[in-house]
């Protein structure tokens, strides 16, 4: 059997397509529902992963029946209105997909009061530092 330089460059290429095909499988699917599966054990809930949109739909039709309505003069609370999509998800469930990435949102007052209050969890850095990190 001879061995060609065009089967050579077929092998190459066949194994660079298969490489490329295995890493937008895992990608758009495998990664999604390991993390998914990852989350619910932890005690997340949430809606189930969507190819490559995810929860992009609700969120536009959930955004644009909210700008559709008058909004309550009476209350100061707009994230109905600015953010309908998080706004519902985060009181429905724990957990919303945007793309292939989950996102989990956790909004206890409690867990936030504790994050801020606690200076020995974070580090500010001085202004000198910052004013250097833009230079």
């Amino acid at each position: 059997m001879e061995v060609t330089v065009s089967s050579i460059v077929t092998s190459i290429a066949l194994v660079t397509l298969l490489t490329c095909a295995w890493r937008v499988v895992n990608w758009v699917w495998l990664r999604p529902k390991q993390l998914e599966k990852w989350l619910r054990e932890q005690g997340f809930k949430g809606n189930p992963y969507k190819v490559l949109y995810g929860d992009t739909k609700e969120m536009t039709s959930m955004t644009r029946e909210s700008r559709s309505k008058p909004m309550d003069t009476s209350s100061d609370d707009i994230i109905p209105r600015v953010l309908p999509s998080h706004h519902h998800s985060v009181h429905l469930h724990e957990m919303q997909h945007c793309k292939p990435t989950p996102a989990a949102s956790h909004l206890a007052d409690e867990a936030i009061s504790g994050i801020l209050s606690s200076s020995s969890s974070s580090v500010l850095p001085s202004p000198r530092s910052l004013a250097l990190s833009f230079c």
